[in-house]
Order: structure tokens, then sequence, then C-alpha cells
């Protein structure tokens, strides 16, 4: 998993375990081990120059692309959880 995505789903599920305050303790929190375990994600990205980092050149490191992927990945991420929250609030009324 990219860390892009790996950092935007800690943000995002840390700021819904306050905002729907999941975590009883005020000092508890998880970890991002604690939910990414079997996710798999798989993200394309075309661009016209790729520049590759490491002798393996199996990470891109073209910096302008890691702050589209993470506006990308993240307000979906946040839509995509936030209706899985309304369904099971709706079977549960």
């Amino acid at each position: 998993m990219s860390a892009v995505l790996e950092q935007r789903l800690q943000e995002l599920l840390m700021m819904l375990q306050k905002q729907m305050n999941l975590i009883k303790d005020k000092n508890g929190t998880f970890q991002g081990t604690d939910v990414r375990e079997g996710l798999v994600c798989v993200i394309s990205v075309k661009i016209p120059e790729p520049q590759f980092e490491g002798q393996t050149k199996t990470k891109l490191g073209n910096s302008e692309v890691t702050g589209i992927v993470s506006n990308i990945v993240g307000g979906n991420l946040k839509i995509f959880i936030w209706r899985i929250i309304q369904k099971a609030t709706e079977k549960n009324h």
C-alpha cells in the first residue's frame, strides 16, 4: 500500500473516531496497522516523464503526483466511508 494512501486512511479514521466518539478513553487511539490488514489498493497514474527512486525503480519519485493522489484518494475514501456509516446507521434504526 502506498505511503500516501496509508497516511490519508489513518488521518480519515482518526478524524472519524473523534467525531463519532468511537474510542471512549480520551487517550485511546489506534494504529494504522489496526485497520490496514487485508486492504489492497491499485493506483494507476500516467505522467509524461516518470522518475523512479532506488535501484529497483519501484517507487515513483515525482513529488507533484503525491499531492494529487493524496487529494483524490482522501476525498473519495472519505465519501466511501461515510456511505458505509450511513448504511449501517439506517439498518440499525
